[in-house]
């Protein structure tokens, strides 16, 4: 099969997977109120797997503990699992460009099947394209698949205990970028059904199979500055000059590249970025508070938002 139409093949059953994949998700409520609003948390986490094999993790002149792997070029991020009783449910995270982070790798690799601190972007999406329920505090067996069946991400990762990440400010490499037109596309005709149930919020939606997107966004708004880094409406624009979508709200790391670039913009200044969405739980919040006398905005798409992790050159 030549190489074009193994890509649309491979495309066509990205969308039949999606399509047909049902994902519920059911959340307490006064989860969904702490988190809504927070841009990083962190969790006691009990690691239970990382990617070792597959990451070239130790730069060259490393002279720490000793490298679990060595010479393996596949990848420049770690990744690891866990559970955390305070998620309630699987948490992969991921640590970007770990060689930069050597030490925070010692961490991991010698506290495997222990507990430590993770601190990092939370973030709640239907990366995996299964039918599967995923309920907070049900199904926190130990795992041992690196990557595992999750809606629950820390991406990126950081500080760990003590050790603060700087991997994740430096140019991140991933296997695969989706256009702002297939991305926000897909994204915003995805359906989100929420279901009200005593302290519990279930929301049904579907697996989208994108997550890293190259777009263009125009700053629309003051940013709402919290502590951690900042909240702005903006615009999305693909790399043509086509406007997406209107008013997103964007998430920006504290002390990150793009935050600090963006205290300098004003409204209607533009900048290429990359960036991952995430369920918008403060839109799902609206929602429940709407549904008193408005049980229509509880059948609406799903509500999103985007991280932006990092700028990228015009």
């Amino acid at each position: 099969m030549k190489i074009k139409n193994l890509i649309i093949a491979s495309i066509l059953i990205l969308f039949a997977s999606t399509a047909n994949s049902q994902i519920e998700i059911s959340l307490k409520k006064s989860f969904i109120e702490f988190i809504k609003d927070k841009i990083t948390v962190s969790i006691d986490y009990n690691l239970d797997k990382a990617n070792y094999k597959y990451v070239n993790i130790y730069s060259n002149n490393y002279t720490g503990k000793n490298p679990p792997v060595s010479n393996s070029k596949k990848s420049k991020d770690l990744i690891i699992a866990g559970r955390s009783q305070f998620i309630g449910m699987p948490v992969v995270a991921k640590i970007f460009n770990a060689k930069t982070d050597a030490e925070a790798v010692d961490i991991i690799s010698q506290n495997n099947g222990e507990k430590i601190n993770l601190k990092g972007v939370w973030r709640l999406w239907c990366d995996y394209l299964g039918n599967d329920n995923f309920s907070q505090g049900e199904g926190n067996e130990v795992l041992s698949d690196y990557n595992p069946p999750h809606v629950f991400e820390f991406t990126p990762v950081t500080k760990i205990n003590e050790t603060n990440l700087t991997g994740y400010n430096d140019e991140i490499n991933v296997h695969r970028i989706f256009s702002a037109e297939t991305a926000f596309g897909k994204f915003s005709s995805a359906k989100c059904t929420v279901k009200i149930n005593d302290s519990m919020i279930t929301l049904i939606t579907q697996g989208l199979g994108y997550d890293f997107v190259d777009f263009v966004l125009q700053i629309n708004d003051l940013p709402d500055v919290k502590n951690d880094g900042r909240f702005i409406l903006c615009n999305v624009y693909d790399n043509d000059g086509e406007l997406l979508y209107s008013n997103l709200r964007m998430i920006f790391i504290k002390d990150s590249e793009p935050e600090k670039t963006v205290r300098t913009l004003s409204k209607g200044d533009k900048l290429r970025v990359l960036g991952v969405p995430r369920i918008n739980l403060n839109e799902i919040d609206a929602r429940i508070k709407k549904s008193i006398t408005n049980n229509n905005v509880l059948n609406e798409n799903l509500p999103f938002e985007m991280v932006i992790l990092s700028e990228l050159n015009d």
